[in-house]
């Protein structure tokens, strides 16, 4: 099997040496970038929820809170229904106590959370 190889190495390495090596034009490079000029185009994006759409769903949002706010409760007996069991149970969550620098930690993350956009939107400027 190796011999298969040896046979195969040295017909390439003959092949390589009667090939010459080609030699591109002077302006070669000038050409390739007026075609790599003419092919660019710009691409517009578009948001995949328009600006008409997130009206639509903060109008549905704001409705749906109207209708569970300012609706009586004797009005709405469809929403009593499911609801009102939610409503009776009593869920008794711990009360949590952070210590001081555990409320330390957590304000310097938030700052430092905060800050990020800000320091993105400087260093694209700069």
């Amino acid at each position: 099997m190796e011999k298969q190889f040896d046979h195969l190495e040295e017909f390439t390495s003959k092949i390589m040496k009667e090939s010459e090596l080609e030699q591109p034009s002077a302006t070669f490079m000038k050409d390739v970038m007026k075609r790599v000029e003419k092919q660019t185009s710009t691409v517009k994006y578009r948001p995949l929820i328009t600006t008409r759409g997130w009206f639509v769903v903060t109008l549905a949002i704001a409705a749906c809170m109207a209708i569970f706010t300012f609706i009586p409760e004797a009005e709405a007996g469809y929403v009593n229904g499911p609801l009102q069991n939610l409503r009776d149970t009593q869920i008794a969550l711990p009360e949590l106590q952070f210590s001081k620098i555990m409320v330390y930690g957590i304000a310097f993350l938030a700052l430092f959370l905060l800050q990020i956009p800000f320091l993105k939107r400087y260093m694209n400027q700069v």
